[in-house]
């Protein structure tokens, strides 16, 4: 109950907005606005899709750097005289480090502006890798809670609006299954109405007979 108004289950007021958020998730930092019923979708969308566009443009800048420098990412490096005398005066120097030293081997022979170029395309996939892997697994922790009809506030395996995995996804991506990838809803929206949550079997009320 707020301020004498009794709040819908799983709704929050969000004081900073002055609104009451329905099915309310989390505060998004990152874009500014709530999370909650009608929008749940379209933040599924972004970390999923933003993780897929992440790790596509780590690939194409992988395929630049390797086409720059063939042999950075294969087994080829290994036989490099070069690369040999480094390990024979540093042999401690774990095997992991050897793509990185055979690149900067490799910059070192370049022109300047190739060298430049492939040390910021390599750069770029060091941050891309980050970025798929964060936004991954944050995307698929906010599936799962998806999946089980959960929300981020409340309790760790609470199961009780769990309806099963066909009718949790209605309810966050919409009745057309043909538009859960698509960040429309064109005539669609989440099933319900955000103000009554159907809860499962196993918590459900009893009738009276």
């Amino acid at each position: 109950i707020l301020e004498g108004v009794r709040v819908p289950p799983r709704a929050y007021h969000v004081r900073r907005l002055g609104e009451t958020i329905l099915g309310f998730d989390h505060y998004c930092w990152w874009l500014s606005t709530p999370i909650g019923w009608r929008n749940r979708k379209f933040f599924l969308l972004f970390l999923l899709w933003s993780c897929a566009l992440s790790a596509f443009a780590m690939g194409l800048s992988v395929a630049d750097v390797h086409s720059a420098v063939p042999g950075v990412f294969s087994g080829k490096m290994r036989g490099d005289p070069r690369l040999q005398e480094i390990l024979e005066v540093m042999p401690g120097l774990s095997a992991k480090f050897t793509p990185l030293i055979f690149l900067a081997l490799e910059l070192s022979k370049m022109d300047r502006a190739i060298a430049f170029r492939t040390y910021a395309l390599f750069f770029l996939a060091s941050a891309d890798l980050a970025a798929a892997l964060i936004l991954g697994a944050f995307g698929g922790w906010h599936v799962y809670l998806a999946l089980r009809n959960m929300t981020s506030l409340e309790p760790p395996g609470e199961a009780k609006y769990d309806l099963g995995v066909a009718k949790n996804l209605r309810q966050v991506m919409g009745r057309r299954v043909w538009m859960w990838a698509l960040p429309l809803w064109l005539g669609d929206g989440p099933h319900g109405d955000g103000l009554v949550w159907p809860v499962s079997d196993a918590h459900a009320v009893p009738k009276e007979r």
